[in-house]
């Protein structure tokens, strides 16, 4: 399958979540929320994929650190 074709199927829940668990270990485990910490700036693609996330249905909470200096 194609780069293409391959991203048009992402906008599914059945599609990610055999992916995030395996990402993180865990065993046939349901996602609903994912969080993502430290990102100062995103790219084009990694802004792609946080939008294909959301059409599927999850909830993404940032948290950026803060440094006074």
């Amino acid at each position: 399958m194609d780069f293409k074709k391959r991203m048009q199927t992402m906008n599914q829940k059945s599609v990610w979540n055999p992916i995030l668990s395996k990402l993180f270990r865990c065993d046939n485990q349901e996602f609903n929320t994912l969080v993502f910490h430290g990102f100062y700036y995103f790219t084009p693609f990694q802004q792609r994929i946080m939008e294909m996330l959301e059409k599927a249905g999850y909830r993404l909470i940032f948290l950026f650190p803060y440094d006074e200096r």
